[in-house]
């Protein structure tokens, strides 16, 4: 099955809908009808890509649930590109095609996370300075904390504005208690090295 590689974006909660308006600014349309997608505040906005059918249903609701997205990044070509990606660009652009985005909410973050679900995918969220730029654009146009890159070979956690910087997570301390916490210990950590880094 190959190794996987997410990006995962943490933000206050409410700033989850300027997330996803920006998300929907960096992505393909999807061919379906726009999503309608409450917000933690109640507010119903509609978004260019689908909910995966088979775990959110509809109506989707953002909250401490997750919810799920097929989404198809739009990434500048680049030398990690060229060599990872077999789709010719367009416009300049590849269509990474093969992420899945996850958005939940805990008490304090809410997180945004591209999953790639192939290995030439997670190259190019792994490798990418294209990829990592078009992130760290919706993270600054959401008003967002920190950005970080994680693989599942090795469990590591790099800075995403600075990938070449590990981060020290203590996955005891993010992992006790109850599956309740883990999205804000793991949140409240990034967030704390982050400002103290680069």
């Amino acid at each position: 099955m190959g190794w996987r590689c997410s990006v995962n974006l943490y933000l206050p909660p409410l700033q989850v809908g300027p997330a996803l308006l920006a998300v929907s600014r960096a992505v393909v349309p999807s061919a379906d009808p726009p999503c309608a997608v409450t917000l933690p505040g109640g507010e119903v906005i509609r978004l260019p890509f689908a909910p995966v059918p088979s775990i959110t249903p509809e109506p989707v609701v953002i909250g401490r649930k997750s919810a799920w997205f097929e989404v198809v990044l739009r990434v500048p070509a680049d030398e990690v590109t060229d060599e990872w990606w077999d789709d010719e660009p367009d416009d300049e652009c590849i269509a990474l095609d093969a992420l899945q985005l996850t958005v939940a909410t805990g008490e304090r973050y809410a997180e945004l996370s591209f999953t790639a679900t192939t290995g030439a995918a997670s190259s190019v969220l792994f490798e990418s300075e294209s990829a990592h730029a078009v992130l760290l654009g919706v993270l600054r146009q959401a008003g967002g904390l920190a950005g970080v890159i994680l693989t599942d070979t090795v469990v590591e956690v790099r800075d995403l504005a600075a990938p070449d910087r590990l981060l020290n997570v203590d996955w005891d301390w993010v992992q006790a208690d109850d599956e309740a916490h883990f999205l804000d210990r793991l949140a409240e950590q990034v967030v704390r090295q982050r400002a103290g880094g680069a």
